[in-house]
């Protein structure tokens, strides 16, 4: 999705105002939904529903097509560093910073997540902790819509 954003299809967004308009907010109202969900108590213990799977690999790729916040991401780092001449190259290098920030980013969430199962699962503490992510991530999208 970054390639494809770093190489043209950003452009077209970018170059639509309407189009741009339209990802922000809803990405934006998107961050506020989740942060939303992760402020509600958990029903059914956060387990999920009987006979749910979860996303196979193709899924879960499939998927991020669909997600406005990696559009967001998208349409910002190709606006902000893809303008003037060598832009393959600039797309090749932009492309392989994320995959290695994103895989340290994924790898430090779940030890963290991993670490931190058990201490979450006395009392109230996941409870909580959901609530303190969710007024997070709500204020991000708050930050998001006042300052762009």
């Amino acid at each position: 999705m970054l390639a494809l954003g770093t190489l043209g299809v950003a452009g077209l967004l970018l170059s639509l105002p309407v189009a741009a308009g339209a990802i922000k907010w809803v990405g934006i109202g998107y961050l506020l939904y989740l942060g939303w969900l992760l402020t509600r108590p958990a029903h059914g213990g956060g387990r999920a529903a009987p006979g749910a799977r979860p996303f196979t690999f193709l899924q879960s790729a499939l998927f991020q097509f669909a997600n406005p916040k990696a559009w967001m991401l998208t349409v910002a780092t190709a606006g902000t560093y893809m303008s003037g001449s060598g832009v393959a190259a600039r797309a090749a290098l932009i492309c392989a910073i994320f995959a290695a920030t994103c895989m340290i980013s994924l790898v430090a969430w779940a030890w963290a997540g991993a670490a931190l199962r058990e201490w979450l699962r006395a009392g109230r503490r996941l409870r909580w902790f959901n609530a303190a992510m969710g007024l997070s991530l709500a204020a991000t999208a708050l930050w998001m819509a006042v300052t762009t």
